[in-house]
């Protein structure tokens, strides 16, 4: 699912941000939305005349004296100048195959203020109009009180892409803050290192990664962040992957060895995208050296990246 080749630069982060909500959609969407939907299902949907066949988050659901709708909810890491144009084709593409009203929703979590249009109005007569809206919300606008007082273990995380001038200003400072809020929360403790792992994640979007690592190397030694569910989701989903592409790879190379070589690819599509946001930049020499390792090694180092914070300690793997 995360490629650098096929994805621009930003967009690896989307997906993550994906797997850090999945399992609490209900909630999202009530929040952002104001929508009570029951009875979620996901809707598999490949797009046809759009330029990404597939889109974030797509659900059917039923609410109470409206009926059965749609939810199509996409997470922005950086600011699109088409964003207006793909929700567009997607609600189109999406109505075509189901038929039901469709509530579209964007939930843009990028450092720079946000700059996508959320409606087109044509018209050129009784006969020839156009009138289309979707829902933005710019977590960098969001209020942190707000956020702080909803108590809520699903939307803490986003503490530290709330207030974006703010946290300009205090910079570490505000970080700081956000941890110290989670820490002293009333969440027990498998909650507050679920809490601290994705708050990492989003702080990446906002933050310097010597900033980053300060903090939170704190953290980690406080509460053992690679133990939570979502850390071990995303390394999870390397090796699911993997079987996917071992499928494939298997009839041509043979079961097993399809299964090894698939695991191989998996693995690889997590671990390269968080190295390369979490150092910013690696060398090419490093980068065709990963790409060397096998899964098992990549899956180690998956597993210490809260303690792989130099090109030093990445380094001990490579040899």
């Amino acid at each position: 699912m995360i490629s650098i080749e096929s994805k621009k630069e930003g967009t690896i982060y989307d997906d993550t941000i994906k797997e850090l909500f999945r399992g609490y959609e209900r909630e999202l969407i009530k929040y952002f939305s104001g929508l009570d939907v029951e009875e979620l299902q996901p809707l598999n949907l490949e797009f046809k005349r759009t330029q990404s066949r597939t889109c974030d988050l797509l659900l059917k659901g039923h609410i109470k004296e409206k009926g059965d709708i749609v939810i199509h909810t996409e997470f922005q890491s950086k600011n699109d100048r088409n964003m207006l144009y793909r929700m567009l084709r997607y609600a189109v593409e999406i109505y075509e195959e189901h038929e039901r009203p469709i509530y579209q929703l964007v939930l843009y979590l990028g450092s720079k203020p946000m700059r996508m249009d959320d409606s087109l109005h044509l018209c050129l007569g009784e006969c020839n109009y156009l009138q289309y809206g979707y829902k933005i919300i710019d977590i960098g606008s969001l209020g942190y009180k707000g956020l702080k007082e909803t108590n809520d273990p699903l939307l803490y995380p986003l503490l530290p892409l709330t207030e974006r001038e703010t946290r300009k200003k205090k910079k570490e400072g505000f970080l700081q803050g956000c941890i110290e809020d989670i820490i002293n929360s009333d969440f027990n403790i498998e909650e507050k290192r679920e809490v601290a792992f994705k708050a990492q994640i989003f702080a990446g979007l906002a933050f310097k990664k010597d900033i980053i690592d300060k903090i939170f190397t704190e953290v980690e030694q406080m509460l053992f962040m690679e133990e939570s569910a979502g850390y071990q989701r995303i390394l999870e989903k390397g090796k699911s992957i993997g079987i996917e592409e071992g499928k494939k790879e298997g009839r041509n190379i043979g079961i097993e060895e399809g299964k090894k070589e698939g695991r191989n690819i998996g693995i690889k599509e997590v671990a390269l995208p968080v190295l390369k946001e979490k150092f910013m930049y690696l060398p090419e020499e490093y980068i065709k050296k990963l790409e060397l390792l096998d899964a098992d090694t990549l899956s180690a180092i998956m597993r210490n990246i809260l303690r792989v914070n130099t090109k030093e300690d990445l380094e001990k793997f490579l040899h």
